[in-house]
C-alpha cells in the first residue's frame, strides 16, 4: 500500500491551556483538509475520511459555528489536570444527524 496516495493527517490536541496544537499531513491530507474546511464554511458542517500513518482510517468532522455556540461547548484540552467544563455542551451535540460528506 502506497501511503502517499492517501490523504494522511495526524491531529495533535492541546494538552492544556496555552499548549500548542499540531496538524501534520502529507500534501493530499492538507488539500483534503482545506477542501473540508471550505465545505464547512459553505454548508456549516462537513466530514471526510483521513488516515494516520498506521492506515487506521478515521472520519474528521468540522463545524462552522457562531461565537455564541463556540462559547457554550466544552474545552478541547486532553489533560486530566484541566478543569472540567461542567455543564457545557459536548462538542458532538453541535452536529446534525446528516453532515455533508466530502468525497474525492
Amino acid at each position: 500500500m502506497e501511503n502517499e496516495k492517501y490523504p494522511m493527517c495526524h491531529l495533535y490536541a492541546q494538552k492544556d491551556w496555552a499548549n500548542d496544537g499540531h496538524i501534520i499531513a502529507n500534501k493530499e491530507g492538507l488539500e483534503r483538509l482545506r477542501d473540508l474546511i471550505n465545505l464547512a464554511l459553505k454548508k456549516g458542517f462537513g466530514r471526510a475520511v483521513f488516515w494516520p500513518s498506521d492506515m487506521e482510517g478515521y472520519e474528521l468532522y468540522i463545524a462552522c459555528v457562531s461565537k455564541n455556540d463556540i462559547n457554550l461547548i466544552e474545552l478541547p484540552y486532553t489533560s486530566d489536570d484541566c478543569p472540567d467544563s461542567g455543564e457545557m455542551n459536548k462538542m458532538y451535540n453541535l452536529f446534525p444527524k446528516k453532515v455533508y460528506e466530502l468525497r474525492k
